[in-house]
């Protein structure tokens, strides 16, 4: 097989690498100088809290991503062609729902439930 940019495994994944940090770094730098300023609660984690006490779906895809990427699994409990599938349309109904279910659970319950989501039903489908 011929190397092509995008089956060069090394140069991809330091691009993967390069553009990790330097959105973290823009983050980082951008909740510095909003936390430095005269505005309240225009910060990112407050903005982000913000919208999660509105929307359960928000905690609830952090929690799917952290069991995806920091618990992850070789096979999910259901076809693999169907996983993605199945958590994007639990994703899609707790979006909607969210204006009744946003009072039922706390925010760390919809992270947990996430993350369960995220560990059995998103695997990441490589060899540890």
């Amino acid at each position: 097989m011929q190397k092509t940019f995008l089956n060069d495994r090394d140069r991809v994944v330091n691009i993967t690498i390069a553009v990790i940090i330097m959105a973290t770094t823009i983050l980082v730098g951008w909740d510095i100088v909003v936390a430095l300023n005269d505005v309240k609660h225009d910060t990112i984690s407050r903005v982000l809290q913000a919208w999660a006490f509105e929307f359960p779906v928000i905690p609830f895809l952090w929690g799917i991503l952290g069991g995806h990427w920091f618990w992850p699994r070789k096979t999910a409990l259901i076809g693999p062609e169907y996983s993605f599938v199945f958590v994007m349309v639990v994703v899609l109904i707790v979006l909607l729902l969210s204006p009744i279910i946003k009072n039922v659970l706390p925010m760390p319950i919809w992270c947990v439930l996430g993350f369960v989501i995220g560990h059995y039903f998103w695997p990441m489908n490589i060899p540890l």
